[in-house]
C-alpha cells in the first residue's frame, strides 16, 4: 500500500467544513488545538491521526469515509 494522500483528505475535510459553514477556529476549539493546525491539515501539510480524523468527522457530522474514500483499493468479489 502506498502512503495516504493527506492533501486529498484535507481537501475533503475543508469541503465538508465549508458545506456546513463551520470555521477552522470552531474545529480547533473542539479539538483544543491551534487553528493553524486545522489549516495545515486541510492543506496537506500536517497528517492527522486516526483519533483526530474521527473527532473531525464527529464535529462535521459525517463518517471518516467521507475524507478517505478515495484511499480504498480493495475490490470485493461478488
Amino acid at each position: 500500500m502506498t502512503d495516504l494522500d493527506f492533501k486529498t483528505i484535507g481537501i475533503n475535510i475543508k469541503k465538508r467544513r465549508n458545506y456546513l459553514g463551520i470555521t477552522q477556529e470552531a474545529i480547533a476549539d473542539y479539538l483544543d488545538v491551534n487553528p493553524s493546525h486545522i489549516s495545515n491539515i486541510e492543506c496537506g501539510r500536517a497528517n492527522p491521526s486516526l483519533t483526530v480524523l474521527v473527532k473531525i468527522a464527529n464535529m462535521l457530522q459525517c463518517s471518516v469515509d467521507v475524507f478517505i474514500e478515495k484511499e480504498y483499493t480493495f475490490q470485493a468479489e461478488l
